[in-house]
């Protein structure tokens, strides 16, 4: 799958759309199946990091797509994946804090 990214930020945007996707679920899955007090605080930390990263990336991600308009699918694909997080956080945040 990354030979379809030729530009860096792109690879860089869809490893951390992985890697805050398979963190997150892996910290909801621990404070679901061992309900641990302070994994809540470790979860709502790591939001916090997940969010001021896929933040300044996605600015990153908006100025390569609009300075190299000639790939548009490529950003636009990066875009999504990296965008594709936030469903799922919001998800794994309501089912935690219930």
């Amino acid at each position: 799958m990354m030979s379809l990214f030729t530009y860096g930020i792109n690879k860089f945007a869809v490893y951390l759309a992985i890697s805050c996707f398979s963190i997150g679920t892996l910290l909801f899955l621990i404070q679901v199946s061992l309900e641990i007090p302070a994994m809540v605080a470790i979860g709502f930390g790591f939001v916090i990091l997940a969010v001021l990263t896929n933040s300044i990336t996605l600015f990153l991600l908006v100025v390569n797509t609009i300075r190299r308009y000639k790939d548009f699918d490529e950003h636009i694909i990066a875009l999504v994946l990296l965008l594709s997080n936030i469903p799922i956080s919001f998800f794994l945040l309501h089912n935690t804090t219930l």
